[in-house]
């Protein structure tokens, strides 16, 4: 068997789908009766208890199984299913829509793993769906606007907001013409769907248009499949799905009069309404489509909440999940999908707001307060804990290699750190509309206005720096300075270096650091 197939564990009294429906390929399924339960949960705990004397003598482990979704299908099944705890992860715990109650052992389980009700009257196009939608890995990139190729002749010249935006004001004509396309094309597998996200600002009097064509591999003229989306489709990602492997090829469309701006084109292995990136992830957008993603992941339901803020990364998706999920608590993974690889957490007011207002939320499903609140990051990570921990107040913020200075970084791409960092560039245009010494300072006053009203009376803040950051060197100063008359308790260790130097010692102190508050403060085991 191949070892990245989908493994599905039904549970049932009943038969098992396996005996009536055509299980994909790609599937690979197991049926348990509840009286198999124990069985089962025995062979999978001896299997690993012997892999750690195997592994001391360096012999081939079994290999255990894990569930990319569980099924229960049957509310027969009893107290029995309790066992399985241990095998199902949060949201893949799916139930039919029509089932018609849990017994009250149940109902914590599928509290505390976040189960879906899904429809399961066509059992064939559900398998389909599990499919393709619970790959294993997530998978998320972009194309830039220096990838667009423009093809309509306009009276006017095309400007460029940095690497954020190109921007066509003309009259586009008053039927649907294509006015660029991207040079490359996006591979396209048909064992997946995949959603593409074209960034775009646009006046009320142009309409857009974006054409996709499907070539297969191996082709060279042949179109093996079309689709064109236009209005209030192009306010979602578009969710491709064809039986033909091959590759892209996207065209924009537009007509009227007036201005367009195109931003980058996001294309992402997609799960058809079972999560964003992994399953159970979410995305918000604002009214100029601008995204920030989160994953909620419930732990043992026992304070605190650790919320992590992604770092830079080019690679669409969530960063830290095998991490924070050592610790056992309860977690809120976000992270931001703008520009190359993040626009740290800054945007309009909707856009702060509803990233706020999600941490705000899980707090209220865990029955916590802010006082079981910790926020943490890494490099531009850390910006997105302290902003909205400045506002949160939360029980501890924990950072590594903190970046705040943002106006103070872009200044630096100059002499400091040549091409080092052209987002800094871009954030700075975006976040200040220009990019003199106004609008460096502007910038840096985003954060410092938000962090001199907060209230840390009650916070503690695990501070590791760089002594020669060269993205901002006055971060570990500043916040001591600024925090002179607050009763903010702060740990800080600082390394020679640059930003990007030693990341291994100041991800071991970020972990340490983690770990010694939620021993002292919560009582939980160091992990």
């Amino acid at each position: 068997m191949s070892d990245d197939k989908i493994t599905i564990l039904q549970v049932s009294n009943d038969s098992s789908w396996q005996d009536s429906c055509q299980i994909p390929e790609t599937l690979r399924w197991i049926h348990l009766r509840p009286d198999e339960i124990a069985d089962f949960t025995a062979d999978q705990l001896a299997k690993k208890a012997e892999n750690k004397v195997l592994k001391k003598e360096n012999l081939k482990p079994h290999k255990l199984l894990s569930f990319q979704a569980v099924l229960y299908t049957d509310s027969t099944v009893g107290d029995e299913f309790l066992a399985l705890a241990d095998w199902i992860e949060p949201h893949t715990l799916y139930f039919p829509e029509d089932l018609p109650g849990l017994s009250d052992a149940l109902e914590p389980l599928f509290h505390q793993k976040l189960a879906r009700a899904l429809d399961m009257t066509d059992k064939d196009a559900l398998l389909m769906r599990l499919s393709k939608g619970l790959f294993i890995k997530q998978y998320g990139a972009k194309m830039g606007i220096k990838e667009l190729m423009m093809t309509k002749s306009l009276l006017n010249p095309i400007t460029f907001e940095g690497n954020r935006y190109a921007v066509l004001t003309d009259d586009f004509g008053a039927d649907f013409e294509q006015v660029a396309y991207y040079r490359y094309n996006v591979p396209f597998e048909s064992a997946k769907y995949l959603d593409l996200w074209q960034e775009m600002i646009h006046d009320s009097s142009v309409d857009v248009q974006i054409r996709i064509q499907l070539i297969p591999a191996g082709a060279t003229f042949e179109i093996a499949k079309e689709w064109c989306f236009e209005g209030e489709a192009l306010k979602d990602p578009l969710t491709l799905e064809a039986s033909v492997d091959g590759n892209l090829f996207i065209s924009v469309l537009a007509k009227g009069e007036g201005t367009l701006k195109l931003g980058p084109l996001h294309y992402r292995f997609a799960r058809n309404g079972l999560g964003e990136y992994i399953p159970g992830g979410e995305r918000f957008a604002d009214a100029n489509g601008h995204e920030f993603m989160t994953y909620f992941h419930p732990g043992d339901l026992k304070p605190p909440l650790n919320v992590y803020f992604s770092g830079y990364r080019s690679a669409e998706g969530f960063e830290g999940f095998f991490m924070m999920k050592r610790f056992g608590s309860p977690f809120l993974l976000v992270c931001d999908p703008r520009n190359e690889g993040g626009s740290f957490y800054l945007g309009s007011e909707s856009y702060e707001k509803a990233l706020a207002a999600k941490i705000k939320e899980t707090l209220d499903f865990l029955g916590f307060t802010s006082k079981d609140l910790i926020l943490s990051g890494l490099s531009m990570g850390t910006f997105g804990a302290l902003y909205y921990g400045s506002e949160l107040s939360p029980h501890a913020i924990v950072v590594g290699k903190p970046l705040v200075n943002l106006g103070n970084m872009a200044y630096k791409e100059r002499l400091s750190r040549p091409n080092g960092f052209g987002t800094s560039l871009d954030l700075l245009q975006a976040m200040s509309g220009a990019q003199d010494e106004e609008a460096i300072q502007h910038l840096n006053n985003r954060f410092w206005k938000k962090f001199n009203k907060a209230d840390f009376s009650h916070t503690q803040l695990a501070l590791a720096y760089m002594k020669d950051d060269d993205y901002d060197d006055k971060a570990f100063d500043d916040i001591i300075e600024k925090t002179r008359d607050k009763k903010l308790k702060i740990y800080g260790k600082g390394w020679v270096g640059r930003h990007n130097d030693n990341s291994s010692a100041v991800v071991i102190w970020f972990v340490s650091q983690y770990n010694k508050i939620l021993n002292r403060d919560f009582g939980r085991e160091l992990k």
